[in-house]
């Protein structure tokens, strides 16, 4: 899913877009909106989708205590504008202008500005869509629908401590406790079992 941060900042990329105000609004809160043209509402229609991966190491780092791993995979999400304005032909001139901008500065998403790992990618944008007129009340605004693509990354931290001893039980209740002076995260031994 993603994280409030990521939604803002694919919001904030929407800024160079349009001089339209946008506003965000939940899926489930729609059938409640109001419009106030001209706008552009923004939605997030789904997100989640797996696209490559499946709690696979992104990266991990050592800071000479604690190994860190970054786990995860990459995520699809869909973002959908609903473009409102009440003269059809502004509307088209609009919406063309917007589907165009989101092309040129992809959907303004700079994969060079942000660390590895926490890249949101713009991957592609449907063309615009243009809903009849609403015909029972002229007030209502003409809509058109701009849905496009994002990648993201969907990750979990874990932070790994180094061992520090192992406790081994040998056949016959026989205990040992193993302590090193070093650090170490993994444990790769031969044991040799020896009968007398």
């Amino acid at each position: 899913m993603l994280s409030e941060t990521q939604r803002d900042r694919i919001l904030e990329g929407l800024d160079p877009v349009t001089t339209l105000t946008i506003n965000p609004i939940a899926t489930s809160n729609l059938v409640n909106w109001v419009p106030s043209p001209p706008d552009v509402i923004f939605e997030v229609a789904s997100q989640g989708v797996r696209q490559s991966g499946f709690m696979d190491l992104m990266w991990d780092k050592f800071d000479g205590i604690t190994w860190t791993e970054l786990r995860g995979h990459i995520s699809r999400a869909t973002i959908k504008l609903t473009i409102e304005h009440m003269d059809a032909k502004t509307l088209e001139e609009v919406t063309y202008s917007i589907y165009n901008q989101i092309w040129l500065t992809e959907a303004g998403l700079e994969r060079d500005k942000y660390d590895d790992g926490d890249e949101i990618l713009f991957r592609g944008c449907d063309p615009p869509k243009f809903m009849p007129p609403y015909t029972e009340d002229p007030t209502w605004p003409f809509r058109s629908v701009i849905e496009y693509y994002v990648d993201y990354f969907d990750t979990v931290t874990i932070e790994v401590p180094p061992i520090d001893e192992i406790g081994l039980t040998i056949g016959d209740g026989i205990e040992q406790v193993i302590t090193w002076p070093e650090k170490f995260y993994t444990l790769d031994a031969i044991f040799t079992i020896v009968e007398d």
